[in-house]
């Protein structure tokens, strides 16, 4: 986990990410018509991603609850 003002300046310099524009402005050589429709039209599983979520979760809940930093 990174501390906090790693994950401030993070935040701050991703700000934009919810649009694709910027995105593929970023990616050298990626159309921006090509990843809309990739992430537009794609059928994600996510119960992978959530399980991960949720582990995590877990873990940092029964730290705070044994008093780990």
């Amino acid at each position: 986990m990174l501390p906090w003002p790693a994950l401030l300046w993070q935040k701050d310099r991703f700000r934009d990410r919810k649009s694709i524009q910027p995105m593929a402005a970023r990616a050298d050589g990626l159309n921006y018509g090509r990843l809309h429709h990739f992430i537009g039209a794609a059928l994600w599983d996510r119960a992978p991603l959530e399980a991960i979520l949720w582990r995590q979760a877990d873990a940092l809940v029964c730290r705070h609850r044994s008093g780990g930093p």
